[in-house]
């Protein structure tokens, strides 16, 4: 096996496990937040079919650009899907070169070429969850000036405006968002049904339930929102709780999934003679693969160790 289709092979099996590993990820959330709104649909007639949040019958690749424009959309950088994408192009691609115009090795230029694509992905990713927490943060507190203003004789919908207007961001954004959307003529059910769908958080859909139930069986909404407030409070605590006491597995457990990568990128650069004979041999061809299949298991399964249903 010639060195050059060496790294080939190995670039297409590490570019194949990962973006397998990312769609069977994708499919395992996907399928989660399906049977989360099942157990979150009531009947009424404001929401379509009767869910909670509309569902979509798109095959994989259209749920993965949905995912992407979603991510993109909420990291707050305000860039569009496209441009997100070039940037994680150029990133690669960039880098890729500069390694290759560095040390004219080929097996180098893979490595930038995922490491730096991959840097500006995750860096999306963490912006988006950094969004969703901010979401959860704000709700309790969005979710109680919206029953003291029910209380104070407004609509739900003058409420909801309301709660836009004076509320945080970027939780009032999407309120905002909600307003105008109610001024076009949706009924209110379905105009948060569409924030529920495009922010996927299990607790804006069970607020969502609550004022689907109280449209189609009417009550005390204020009561409901102020005890919906309370809990979901509980739970955020919990959380903070829970990454508290955990912070220091998660940073074990970050190094590890990143020393093996940096070691053996550290070596490849700086003394090559320890790595080279790995990209020489068929065996050491195999023995890389084994390693990062193995990385790629371990990763996964530390992820899944620090995972906890709240």
């Amino acid at each position: 096996m010639t060195p050059n289709l060496g790294i080939l092979l190995l670039g297409g099996i590490v570019f194949a496990l990962a973006l397998g590993l990312f769609l069977g990820i994708t499919h395992l959330l996907e399928k989660r937040r399906v049977m989360l709104e099942q157990r979150l649909r009531i009947p009424s007639s404001g929401i379509g079919s009767g869910g909670v949040v509309p569902t979509s019958s798109q095959g994989w690749a259209g749920r993965l650009d949905s995912a992407f424009n979603r991510m993109v959309e909420h990291s707050g950088l305000e860039v569009e899907p496209a441009q997100a994408l070039a940037f994680i192009a150029l990133a690669g691609m960039g880098l890729a070169a500069l390694l290759f115009v560095w040390r004219g090795e080929l097996w180098l230029s893979v490595v930038g070429l995922i490491v730096g694509g991959g840097g500006v992905l995750l860096v999306f990713v963490v912006l988006r969850s950094r969004y969703r927490r901010q979401i959860a943060e704000q709700l309790p507190d969005a979710l109680y000036l919206m029953a003291r203003s029910l209380r104070a004789g407004l609509s739900l919908e003058q409420a909801i405006a309301m709660t836009g207007e004076q509320g945080a961001k970027p939780l009032a954004d999407e309120f905002r968002r909600c307003t105008t959307q109610l001024k076009l003529g949706l009924a209110v059910p379905t105009a948060l049904a569409l924030i529920a769908k495009r922010i996927q958080l299990l607790d804006f859909d069970v607020f969502v339930s609550t004022v689907s139930l109280y449209y189609a069986m009417g009550g005390n909404l204020a009561v409901l929102l102020d005890r919906l407030a309370a809990s979901i409070r509980d739970r955020n605590l919990f959380r903070g709780h829970f990454r508290t006491a955990t912070a220091l597995s998660r940073v074990t457990a970050t190094f590890i999934g990143l020393m093996s990568p940096l070691l053996l990128l550290y070596y490849a650069l700086y003394p090559p003679d320890h790595v080279r004979a790995f990209f020489e041999s068929p065996t050491g061809w195999i023995a890389v693969a084994v390693a990062v299949v193995l990385q790629i298991i371990g990763i996964v399964w530390l992820y899944r160790l620090m995972k906890v249903e709240y």
